[in-house]
């Protein structure tokens, strides 16, 4: 039924690209497009270093049989691109990578939930669905250590997901609510960010996450492990600090030392704002895509 409504807006619209966006949106498009024999070239968006979850031959072979049939694949970091060559032996020539934009806006509100945080207590943010990749437990370990120092510390915790409840669990159980807070979705996180002493990131799978990207903009100091493409962007000790993924202690003195020295946070800060500003704003992001799609239309 789909595949009916999917060709109907094809034939209506006559694009002269179509981009599927994740793996899901990939399997669709690729059904849709066999059985209805639609000619249009085919481009995907790999978000993902695919290696990370393909656990199993036939996964494998379905994925490969699915990214047989695309023209072109646009990459999200050179990590994600490196790992879909190796995993599918698929062509250099037809794939690139592409990284993610941030909007250039001006931020200026202050956000009504700051007005219950003491104004002299350290801010920390974390963004992300509440799945195991994205390490909600691992960054509440960390954040209770940070607390025996810091004890007015505040943790917001953006996003939803089946583990939620778990980790709100967890947060109660150590007795560490009063300074941990689930906003759930938010249409406001760029002010959020912008307001915050820190963004923490400590997943375990990882593409290249626009959040730090958003985060550098904000002018707002990450600390991340150095997991996917993350390290591209986030270059220890020059646009923030990068852990080894699981290495806690390491995250907790990062932590630390965006408290206690405010003169690196400052270098980070501008050194992070630099690059964004220079490389990864959407009006320059889309330019890149435009010239891609124009390459596969010769």
């Amino acid at each position: 039924m789909r595949g009916n409504f999917f060709y109907k807006i094809i034939t209506e619209f006559q694009p002269s690209v179509i981009q599927a966006n994740a793996a899901d949106t990939l399997k669709f498009v690729v059904s849709t497009k066999l059985m209805f024999n639609i000619k249009v070239p085919l481009i995907y968006r790999n978000a993902n270093k695919m290696g990370d979850f393909i656990k199993s031959r036939y996964i494998k072979t379905l994925n490969y049989f699915y990214i047989s049939k695309l023209d072109f694949v646009i990459s999200v970091s050179k990590e994600c691109e490196k790992d879909f060559v190796q995993i599918f032996r698929y062509p250099e020539n037809k794939i690139t990578t592409v990284e993610i934009g941030v909007e250039d806006q001006i931020i200026k509100k202050t956000p009504l939930l700051f007005d219950a945080i003491d104004k002299n207590s350290n801010v920390f943010c974390h963004i992300g669905s509440f799945v195991p990749e994205k390490n909600h437990s691992g960054l509440i370990r960390v954040f209770e250590k940070v607390l025996e120092k810091y004890p007015k510390t505040q943790l917001l915790l953006i996003g939803k997901g089946y583990l939620m409840q778990e980790i709100k669990h967890l947060v109660k159980e150590k007795k560490i609510n009063n300074n941990v807070h689930f906003l759930e979705y938010r249409t406001d996180v760029l002010e959020i960010l912008y307001n915050c002493d820190g963004f923490l990131l400590p997943s375990l799978i990882e593409g290249l996450p626009a959040v730090i990207l958003e985060a550098m903009y904000a002018e707002v100091p990450v600390v991340a492990y150095r997991v996917g493409g993350v390290e591209e962007v986030v270059i220890n000790n020059e646009t923030g600090w990068l852990v080894t993924k699981n290495n806690e202690k390491e995250f907790l003195r990062c932590i630390f030392e965006s408290i206690e020295k405010p003169e690196k946070v400052n270098l980070f800060k501008k050194n992070a704002k630099e690059m964004v500003s220079s490389r990864f704003l959407n009006i320059k992001i889309a330019k890149r895509f435009e010239e891609i799609y124009f390459k596969c239309l010769e």
